[in-house]
């Protein structure tokens, strides 16, 4: 047994979900980032936990209106996830400024992105304060597909994505 740094021994954790967390002001302000702190952690009810730092506007978004939709990106949208990964809104409408199409989730109004392989919208349950993020936890209220299957891809470290096959389809 050999002992590794940290940061190497982290990257046993991927493959990870690759995906978009989105949520709307009260305006009808929208924005989305990429996130892949994300994780299920509960059957009944259905939960979701998404890390975000508080430096995002998406954090300060699902503050506001404590709910968001995590929309797992479709084979296609690896330069969408690069592009709202790496840009800063500042409080823009970050969708339309990266024309960006989405429709609001019928359950909250936050934005579904088009092309991705599944969305989930959740409600906040509880958010929690840790290290340099907040955890918030997310009931699911819906799910949604396209009706034509978009293969997901996921994410393995180090900007290297590939297409993964989810179950139930």
């Amino acid at each position: 047994m050999r002992q590794l740094d940290v940061a190497d021994a982290l990257n046993f954790l991927y493959p990870q979900p690759l995906a978009f967390l989105s949520a709307s002001a009260p305006d009808g302000t929208r924005n989305a980032m990429a996130v892949g702190w994300l994780m299920q952690v509960s059957f009944e009810p259905p939960i979701l936990a998404v890390a975000v730092s508080p430096k995002n506007y998406t954090h300060r978004l699902i503050e506001k209106t404590e709910s968001f939709v995590v929309s797992l990106a479709g084979e296609g949208q690896i330069d969408l996830i690069n592009r709202l990964g790496s840009v800063s809104s500042g409080g823009a409408d970050k969708l339309a400024e990266e024309h960006v199409e989405a429709m609001p989730a019928p359950n909250t109004g936050c934005p579904m992105i088009d092309g991705s392989a599944a969305h989930f919208e959740c409600l906040v349950e509880r958010r929690v304060t840790i290290g340099d993020h907040s955890v918030f936890f997310g009931r699911i209220v819906a799910a949604w597909v396209p009706e034509a299957p978009v293969q997901k891809i996921d994410n393995f470290g180090s900007q290297r994505y590939a297409p993964a096959e989810p179950a139930g389809r």
